[in-house]
């Protein structure tokens, strides 16, 4: 297990270019949806399932989600094209959809089995596979970021509200010392007040939280262990039942860490390149 997730680490870093038009953008979130939902499809394999049909099915289910993950990403446009925030939430919508679909594929799930919705902290989940069941969960990571945040900033509601986004501002002297003007954590927007080109700003940090769900996959490379916990203690299948694991968060870090050795531009970091493509952010830096 350990080669396969080096593996996918190294083929992540080294086959992610600049994006320059829609073509490479989709094709890159085709391929990351398809090699998260392969890799993740053999992982949670079960003894009596062919490997074959069982990769391949991977691949392209999530092939599918990353292709609906990039189009999600070309909707956030409408937000800072139009200068309405309200835009962000067809995007949102498109986003949850495609991350749930890499999501069933890297557990080795029909396509259409289980869905999600993330607001700030909060995950909803909608269970297909045995007739309609929502799950409410908490994700630790994010609540944690939220917490810190609240007591340093200001939260703001209608924005909030607007985007599908924790969404705070603050007039820390952080700004000048960094040379920015907002910040993406996980399930949360920090942004300066006043900011000239405060839509493309939103839009630019909002593909951020995306990118934390482009990894979303991974976090059921560990379904079965955690199968086998929830199987020997009530107490983790208590806190299985309440709680979502963000793997994911630890992983997009450690890949923006790599992507920002040696850099020399601001977007030189695919992450950075990424957001700005889609936020018509590249020429503010």
């Amino acid at each position: 297990m350990k080669r396969i997730i080096t593996l996918f680490l190294l083929i992540i870093t080294t086959t992610s270019p600049a994006q320059l038009n829609d073509t490479e953008a989709g094709l890159y979130n085709i391929g990351l949806g398809s090699l998260t939902g392969g890799i993740g499809a053999m992982i949670n394999k079960k003894p009596d399932e062919k490997l074959g049909s069982v990769l391949l099915k991977g691949l392209w289910q999530g092939a599918v989600g990353g292709y609906t993950i990039f189009e999600s990403k070309r909707l956030i446009r409408l937000v800072h094209q139009n200068k309405e925030l309200g835009f962000s939430w067809p995007s949102k919508i498109v986003n949850a959809a495609g991350t749930s679909i890499v999501e069933n594929a890297a557990a080795n799930r029909n396509f259409w089995e289980k869905w999600h919705l993330n607001y700030g902290f909060n995950r909803i989940e909608l269970d297909l596979s045995d007739g309609p069941k929502v799950q409410y969960k908490v994700m630790p990571v994010s609540l944690v970021h939220t917490i810190g945040i609240a007591f340093q900033s200001k939260f703001e509601l209608e924005k909030t509200l607007q985007t599908g986004q924790f969404i705070f501002s603050t007039n820390t002297k952080r700004w000048e010392e960094t040379n920015s003007v907002g910040i993406a954590f996980p399930g949360n927007i920090v942004y300066k007040p006043d900011t000239p080109g405060f839509y493309n700003l939103i839009s630019h940090e909002i593909i951020h939280l995306y990118q934390l769900n482009d990894f979303n996959g991974i976090n059921t490379y560990l379904d079965k262990p955690h199968a086998y916990l929830v199987s020997k203690s009530s107490f983790f299948k208590t806190f299985d039942k309440w709680v979502a694991i963000e793997y994911n968060s630890a992983v997009q870090l450690f890949l923006y860490g790599l992507e920002n050795r040696n850099r020399i531009n601001y977007y030189d970091n695919y992450f950075e390149h990424e957001a700005g493509y889609y936020s018509n952010t590249l020429t503010d830096h």
